[in-house]
């Protein structure tokens, strides 16, 4: 999910808290296993996504408040580690 695509998640939200709903819904279950990548994608692309997606860096923060989903999901910086660790032995 690229920043192009991204913005586009980010007019889907409008100014609701979650995608289509005042609630945790459908298309959250979908697209917030993508959330743990979003420092990666930062590193290696050197762009906030805070400052490109502000809407969508505020609904990822709503979901990780959920402890089913903060609970589910690896932690950011360590999914950098292991990208890091995959790009040094493939590279």
């Amino acid at each position: 999910m690229g920043p192009v695509r991204s913005r586009g998640k980010e007019n889907e939200l409008g100014d609701e808290p979650f995608f289509g709903a005042k609630k945790f819904g459908f298309l959250e279950k979908l697209f917030i296993g993508f959330c743990c990548w979003l420092y990666s994608y930062e590193m290696f692309a050197s762009f906030s996504i805070e400052t490109e997606c502000p809407k969508l860096v505020a609904w990822s923060n709503r979901c990780m408040e959920k402890e089913r989903v903060s609970k589910s999901l690896p932690d950011p910086r360590k999914v950098y580690g292991v990208v890091l660790e995959l790009k040094e032995r493939w590279a």
